[in-house]
Order: structure tokens, then sequence, then C-alpha cells
């Protein structure tokens, strides 16, 4: 279950320099709207030994009711899709080789919008490229698919936090892994499934500004305690609706995977148009307008008062 998070988590979804932090205050949670987006660059070390280096992108694609196990909710449905390259070490009966290939992915979550917690998730990861054997190098493919839904049965980790405020969600999951890997005349198949009780514990360790190629924003640290005690570190940003940074840890501290935000667009906190333009824009044209109709006003009034001032001679008898 654990592997198949890391992967799930680091590639989804979902920045080095520091400065001073910011005054600590309540933090809101995001606000998501149908057509946000948010796109990372990556770098994951798969269960299968594989580096992924890449991007991948998060978008709302739409809100409403769903069927999640046996209860209706009303949820955000998240999409996920990205590719890069694929480099590690593939095991082999007759030895262990290096690997080149490509990946893609693709995914979607469902958000439950009362506390933006995941109700339910599909991953599908596929790699494909060489295995560099010898004394001849063959191509492969390895294809990782799970299939996660999750019932909430406690949550105090809830939206508006303070530095310092910690709590926990506990939900009852069931998951479905598929994993396929062929090469030459293998083709190796397996599924797992697992199901069980799921507390994952939360707090909010410091704030901070944090420097990206998306910006620079105001960052709250946030620690994600799993119980077999590996962790995330998020860099959680309320400016752009998501975190500018997430990192996965296993139990032992070393570090597994990294997603920094490169680009997004956050409408909750996009100025408010009408016909297409801001209140600023609208500003100016309503500017431009009165600046227009002053002149026309003076320009006429000018006129008037000069033919007043010469009104002419009257025709001759």
């Amino acid at each position: 279950m654990r592997s198949s998070r890391t992967v799930a988590w680091t590639m989804i979804l979902a920045l080095t320099a520091l400065a001073a932090a910011p005054t600590a205050r309540a933090v809101d949670a995001s606000r998501p709207t149908v057509g946000d987006i948010w796109a990372y660059s990556t770098n994951t070390t798969a269960a299968a030994g594989f580096n992924l280096v890449g991007e991948l992108t998060f978008a709302v694609s739409s809100r409403g009711p769903a069927r999640i196990v046996d209860e209706t909710l009303e949820v955000f449905s998240v999409t996920a899709s990205g590719r890069g390259n694929a480099t590690g070490t593939f095991e082999t009966p007759i030895g262990d080789f290096p690997v080149t290939g490509e990946w893609t992915l693709t995914g979607v979550e469902a958000l439950e919008t009362a506390g933006l917690k995941v109700v339910s998730s599909l991953l599908d990861l596929f790699v494909e490229g060489t295995i560099h054997s010898d004394p001849l190098p063959q191509s492969f493919s390895f294809r990782f698919q799970n299939t996660t839904t999750y019932t909430i049965l406690g949550d105090t980790w809830r939206f508006p936090l303070d530095v310092g405020d910690a709590g926990a969600v506990t939900s009852r999951y069931e998951s479905v892994e598929d994993v396929r890997i062929e090469y030459g005349l293998v083709d190796n198949r397996t599924q797992s499934r697992g199901s069980g009780n799921l507390t994952l514990s939360y707090s909010m360790l410091s704030a901070s500004t944090m420097a990206t190629r998306a910006g620079t924003f105001e960052v709250y640290r946030i620690r994600e305690d799993w119980p077999d005690g590996s962790y995330e570190i998020r860099w959680y940003a309320p400016a752009a609706g998501n975190d500018a940074r997430r990192e996965v840890y296993n139990a032992t501290g070393v570090r597994l995977g990294q997603a920094d935000l490169i680009a997004y667009r956050y409408q909750a906190l996009e100025p408010t148009r009408i016909f297409g333009l801001t209140l600023d824009q609208w500003a100016i044209v309503l500017i431009t307008i009165a600046t227009a109709a002053g002149a026309t006003a003076v320009l006429a009034l000018r006129k008037r008062r000069k033919r007043r001032r010469n009104p002419g001679h009257p025709p001759a008898p």
C-alpha cells in the first residue's frame, strides 16, 4: 500500500530560496474551482526501481455528486496527466541491467468538498523503454495501476489552521493494485488487494517564503506521518491554492520524491471579471470614456463661444 502511495502522491498531484517568515496567522483552505490547474516538475523513485523525471499537471475538471462506496458525496474531480524520462536498474533472471525509457501517467481523484480529503483515486503509470542487457538490448514495458477508495471515519485536520496546530484523519480504505512487466518472453502479471483502517497524522510546523518557477509565495510547512514511519513534507501556498513543493521520505529519512510548482491557475484569487474585463480594466475603460466625453464637451463649448463672439454679417439687401 505504501509503495503505491509513494508513486501516486509524489507523481500526483501536489524552491530552495527561503526568506523571512511571514507573520503567523490562521491559514485558510484552498477553494478549488472547475478550471483550476497546477503544473509540477517531478523527480521520483518508483517502487520498481525506476527514477522518473518529468512534469505532471492537475486540473479540477468537475464538481458534483458521486457515489463513493456506500454513500453519495459532493466531490471535486481532479485529473492528473504527466510524462517524462525514466532511468534505473532492471532485475532479470540473468542479472541486473540499466534501463532507459519514457513514462506517462494518467489519473483522477475525487476530493470531498467539505474537507478536501481524497475519497477515491485511480492511477495508471506506464513505462516503456530499453533494457541495456549484454550482449543484446531488449525492449520492456511496465504498467502500474491502483484504484483506492476511502471512507472518512474521523477528521480533526480542518482549515483554518495556525502554525503549531496538529490533527489526524482516520479512514477505511479498499485498494486494488495491478502490476505488469513485459520483456523478451516474460509477461509477469500480479494483483494485490488491501483494506483496513488508516490513520494519518498532520502538523503545521512553520511559515516562511519560497521562490519557485511559478513565483514567490508565503508557504506553510506541513508534515504528514504514516503508520509505517514514512512521511511527507508539504509547503502549502495559500495564494496558489496548492502546494509549492512536496517531498516524500521513507521511514529512514531517505527522500523518495519531490514535486515543485512551475505554473498554476487559481481562480479563487483572480480578479472579478464582468463581460471578460476585471474591475480595474473596467475602471480604465470608464475613465477613458469620461475623458473623451469631457474633451468633446469642452470642444463644443469653445465652438459655441466663438460663434457668439463672431456672429457674422447679415445678408445684403
